[in-house]
């Protein structure tokens, strides 16, 4: 769950298929219910990126959906994955 008003951190990660391997320095965008709360460079070691951000108290409490984005690059195309995660407001 991730509150409004606070700083939260969403986590990605980006693999190559079917090597499995860690792609690093490739960016990602996160979307909450489409739109777009934040990008992250993924880390080479791991193809992990983390986003901080405050989300808005505009979101619907309850589940929302979560999409992370990647853009075709350098020969690697396009992904996209979806979640859904659940905002709570208040303190």
């Amino acid at each position: 769950f991730i509150k409004t008003g606070r700083e939260q951190l969403i986590y990605g990660t980006l693999r190559e298929l079917p090597s499995n391997n860690a792609l690093g320095g490739k960016l990602l965008t996160f979307k909450l219910n489409g739109q777009a709360v934040g990008t992250a460079i993924t880390a080479g070691g791991t193809g992990n990126a983390i986003l901080s951000f405050v989300p808005s108290a505009s979101l619907p409490q309850g589940p929302v959906t979560l999409t992370v984005e990647f853009e075709s690059s350098n020969g690697y195309r396009a992904a996209t994955a979806q979640g859904k995660i659940i905002v709570i407001h208040g303190p």
